[in-house]
Order: C-alpha cells, then sequence, then structure tokens
C-alpha cells in the first residue's frame, strides 16, 4: 500500500505547503460562497462544486503519477468551467463557459502532449522520477527541453491567460464572485 501511495503521491515540503495554502484558500472561499450564494436556486450544488474543485487542486498539487495529474487537471478544468455557467439561463454565462473551456482544455491537451513526450523518453510515469532521469541523463536533454517549452509551457500560458491567450479569463467576469476568486487565486496560477 505504501508503495502504491508512493506511485501516486509526492507529499514534501513544497507539495505540504501549497496543500495547506489550497486548503485554507479553499475554506475561505467556501465560507465565503455560502454566504454570498445563500437565496440561489443551486446553492447546494454550487458549494459541492467548489469542494470538489479544491480537492481536484490537492490532487495537481500532491500528485505523482502522469495519470493522475492529468485526470486532477481535466476534473478542475470541467468543475471551472461548470462554475462559470452556474447562471445557466444566462446566455453570456453559457459563451464564457464555452470560451474558457476551448481554452482549458486546450491548455491540458497541451500538458498532456508535454507530459506524455516527457514519459516515453524517459520511460518513467512519475513526475519525481522523470526529473531524477532528467538530471542524470545528458543525451536526451534537447528532446525533453523541446517537450517542455513547446507544450508544457504553451499549456500553462494558456491556463495563466497570459497575452495572447487572456480572452477567456476577460470572458468570464460576469461569473459568481467565489467563482471568480477561485479561478485568481488557484485555477488562472495553476499554469504557473
Amino acid at each position: 500500500m505504501k508503495h502504491i501511495m508512493q506511485n501516486l503521491f509526492l507529499f514534501n515540503t513544497l507539495s505540504l505547503t501549497l496543500s495547506v495554502y489550497v486548503i485554507a484558500l479553499g475554506a475561505t472561499i467556501g465560507y465565503y460562497a455560502s454566504r454570498y450564494m445563500q437565496g440561489d436556486r443551486h446553492y447546494a450544488g454550487y458549494l459541492w462544486q467548489i469542494v470538489s474543485l479544491v480537492v481536484s487542486v490537492l490532487f495537481i498539487v500532491n500528485a505523482n503519477n502522469i495519470i493522475l495529474f492529468l485526470v486532477a487537471w481535466i476534473a478542475a478544468s470541467i468543475l471551472m468551467v461548470r462554475l462559470i455557467q452556474h447562471k445557466s439561463t444566462w446566455t453570456q454565462a453559457k459563451n464564457s463557459g464555452k470560451l474558457a473551456g476551448r481554452y482549458l482544455f486546450s491548455a491540458g491537451a497541451f500538458i498532456a502532449i508535454g507530459l506524455a513526450l516527457l514519459a516515453f523518453i524517459t520511460q518513467q510515469d512519475g513526475l519525481a522520477s522523470i526529473e531524477h532521469f532528467s538530471k542524470q541523463s545528458r543525451q536526451s536533454h534537447e528532446v525533453i527541453f523541446f517537450a517542455c517549452i513547446s507544450c508544457i509551457l504553451i499549456g500553462a500560458l494558456l491556463q495563466s491567460a497570459l497575452i495572447p491567450f487572456q480572452t477567456w479569463l476577460i470572458s468570464s467576469a460576469n461569473a459568481p464572485t467565489p467563482t471568480s476568486a477561485l479561478m485568481h487565486a488557484g485555477i488562472v496560477n495553476g499554469g504557473g
């Protein structure tokens, strides 16, 4: 069981520090949302989506396995789109969610391609193993560099809504305030 946990999760000082940050931020935004969204027709579902998003970000922060990381990344993207589209009767909310979805899923695709290339080159499925391999091996640095820069960096730029990819973030300004807080405090910075 311990070996399986080590293959799936990486617990170190950085991941634990980020986990505390994610939990504190998630609890703060969740508490705010519980008061802000009172009276909303889909109140309970909205709060569960926030909790689910925080849990998926915790998986991203602590993942060591590429598949687990990507599944958590996709879950976070789906939940973010659903939170943006919370006011489903608003055409603008639907359109904002669709635009955000295109950008977030494109980011996920680029990151998946980059990680798949790294996994193929290194024959490793753990993020820590890939890092260890890249430090030990001199011969494949050019390919690893290409995979990281061309795919993972583009995915991070898309996710972070940096110029010229900022339109999805601007468009989502009509989302409820707790959703904006989650976007700006976590999801957008997830690219970093």
